[in-house]
């Protein structure tokens, strides 16, 4: 029993004697409580945990895509200035007032086109939700056709003319072809003028994406850019006469009477914007279906055309075309 206890207190001295050393070093990180304590302490020293490293939340790399629209612009109109006729111009005859009309035109065909495009692109992933790319759409071809009539009684004798003031009328007319008519003549006219649209769209858009749990994600964008518009516009104008007078009914006879045409090619760049909203389904995990809304705004432009001998202009309006779109969209990093 006695060399029981002289060995356990041998022991108990030897462990004293380790703490005290202890004591004297330097604490380290691998000490228990970071070396705030002795063995004491053992039963209440606290154990490090190591940080969470952070992930991000979208992959990060390059994409390509391409897309299907079809949409329609609620904005589609257009209208003609500056066309004279019954002015005296070469194969025309005079007014009444001498100096011409402008007669009226208005839109014909589809109150609302369908217009459809395809496109491709090219794009990035930031990361933290934000990504963006560049798309190119071609869009199909848009027609605007003006269509009107027009009527008035062949004066052809030129009144700045019968005014004295020879020099009003462009080219110089004799007197001899400025003779009334006999029997008076009332002249009917028909104007058509169409302008067609070959356009494309490139644009630099930025998405936001809602991450969360499920395979779908909404998103929002906008893009900026340019469209290009190769425009074409043709105008023809014919025009009978009649005699108002005659039996049994008033122009029951007609004779082809003036006409004319003209038409002009132009390319155009003009600004763009865009608004997107919608969501992308996954569907591996390096390809997304991606549905939306697309709103598409191109400024008003024209063309000018020397019809007759006038100046004439159509202008078409803003495009404010409100777009379906759907793509697919794959991850290439």
């Amino acid at each position: 029993m006695t060399r029981t206890i002289s060995r356990t207190s041998a022991g108990l001295a030897g462990l004293a004697a380790g703490a005290i050393a202890l004591g004297a070093v330097p604490a380290r990180a691998g000490d228990w409580n970071n070396g705030a304590g002795t063995l004491k302490d053992r039963g209440s020293s606290a154990v490090p945990v190591p940080a969470p490293i952070a992930s991000p939340d979208t992959p990060s790399g390059w994409y390509v895509r391409v897309d299907g629209t079809v949409g329609s612009d609620t904005n589609f109109n257009a209208r003609q200035k500056g066309l004279v006729v019954g002015a005296g111009n070469l194969n025309e005859s005079f007014s009444t007032s001498g100096a011409g009309f402008n007669p009226s035109l208005s839109r014909s065909g589809d109150s609302l086109p369908t217009i459809f495009s395809g496109g491709i692109g090219i794009g990035y992933n930031w990361g933290h939700n934000w990504r963006s790319d560049v798309t190119v759409d071609r869009r199909s071809t848009i027609n605007y056709q003006l269509r009107g009539s027009y009527q008035y009684l062949n004066n052809v004798t030129n009144p700045n003319y019968a005014a004295g003031n020879p020099t009003a009328t462009t080219p110089y007319i004799s007197p001899t072809l400025l003779a009334p008519p006999a029997p008076a003549s009332r002249i009917d006219g028909t104007v058509n003028d169409e302008t067609t649209i070959k356009s494309g769209v490139l644009l630099a858009n930025t998405y936001y994406d809602w991450k969360n749990r499920s395979l779908f994600t909404p998103f929002i964008g906008a893009g900026v850019g340019i469209a290009y518009f190769d425009v074409r516009r043709k105008q023809s104008t014919s025009d009978t006469s009649c005699d108002p007078d005659q039996v049994p009914q008033s122009c029951f006879t007609r004779t082809p009477h003036a006409g004319f045409s003209a038409e002009r090619d132009d390319s155009q760049i003009l600004f763009a914007a865009a608004a997107h909203a919608g969501f992308s389904y996954e569907l591996t995990s390096s390809a997304s279906l991606d549905v939306g809304y697309r709103f598409l705004y191109i400024p008003s432009t024209g063309l000018d055309l020397k019809v007759n001998g006038s100046q004439s202009r159509v202008t078409l309006s803003d495009t404010t075309e409100h777009q379906l779109r759907a793509g697919l969209r794959w991850n290439i990093n």
